[in-house]
């Protein structure tokens, strides 16, 4: 199941666009949570996990919906894959709250499956 935490959208959300180097004057708008499709656990009709979300601004995110994400990777000379995967780790490694998410998420994983009680 993909990963949702809101503790961890809240903290890209508090990044700059990640565009600001590339189109500082295009950058518009509340920074936003954008979770990148391509190469990841989403599919049709379901959001990827939130450990592939990056920060754009409203007019960047919408930007990446409309060019694509091809498009939006070459034009703008970044992949959001690596963008994605450097704020996760840096959210584990450096925060509270992202070691206790990731300890919870090894505790889960060492337990297995639950299986249903004959009771």
């Amino acid at each position: 199941a993909p990963i949702r935490c809101p503790s961890f959208l809240q903290y890209v959300r508090g990044y700059n666009c990640a565009c600001v180097e590339s189109d500082p004057t295009g950058c518009a708008g509340k920074i936003q949570a954008a979770h990148v499709r391509r190469g990841t656990d989403g599919g049709i009709g379901s959001k990827p996990g939130d450990n592939f979300a990056i920060p754009l601004c409203e007019q960047h995110h919408r930007d990446q919906h409309n060019i694509g994400e091809q498009s939006f990777e070459k034009r703008h000379g970044f992949k959001m894959l690596q963008v994605a995967d450097r704020l996760w780790r840096r959210w584990i490694s450096t925060t509270e709250a992202g070691r206790k998410f990731e300890a919870s998420r090894r505790l889960s994983a060492a337990e297995g499956p639950s299986l249903p009680s004959n009771s």
